[in-house]
């Protein structure tokens, strides 16, 4: 989102019951050179975001993409887990109905430079939480604690 809402909130939750949080504007080092990054991550860059921008606390659930879409397509049910196999030319039909439907017309996509700021949430190590990879279970699923299969959203450490 890039319209002002209230006043800049911190927290906007819009009538669907979607979470957004505010990202202020600010510069962070952008890229990877960890050995096992891919090439397009290289070399490590400065990024100046000039704007703040609204950013969804959690993803998207299949609860949140029926509503908008009619339909779920994931393959893990789950009402609070997120919504899986689309597209980016599904997720482009979703903000488009969801303006619609919404409260205004401004929710999009974040770029990869403002997902990447969000994500790193003002931290400079090779994680948000430190350098310490066996602590990635409080904060994430991935494949080795999983069960290969999504979670309800918002059940693990937030990054600051």
């Amino acid at each position: 989102m890039t319209r002002k809402i209230k006043e800049e909130a911190k927290l906007y939750t819009c009538p669907l019951g979607m979470e957004f949080i505010l990202c202020p504007a600010g510069k962070f080092m952008m890229g990877s050179q960890a050995e096992v990054a891919h090439d397009w991550e290289k070399p490590i860059h400065e990024v100046t975001l000039t704007k703040p921008f609204y950013i969804g606390k959690y993803p998207v659930t299949q609860a949140q993409w029926e509503a908008v879409m009619g339909s779920n397509p994931s393959d893990f049910k789950g009402k609070d887990n997120p919504v899986e196999m689309v597209s980016w030319e599904d997720a482009q039909e979703f903000i488009k109905k969801l303006n619609k439907k919404g409260d205004a017309n401004f929710y999009r996509l974040p770029t990869e430079a403002e997902w990447e700021y969000a994500a790193r949430a003002g931290t400079q190590t090779e994680y948000f939480w430190g350098e310490d990879e066996s602590k990635m279970g409080e904060y994430a699923w991935f494949r080795d604690n999983s069960g290969f299969s999504t979670h309800p959203v918002g059940r693990k450490k937030a990054n600051p």
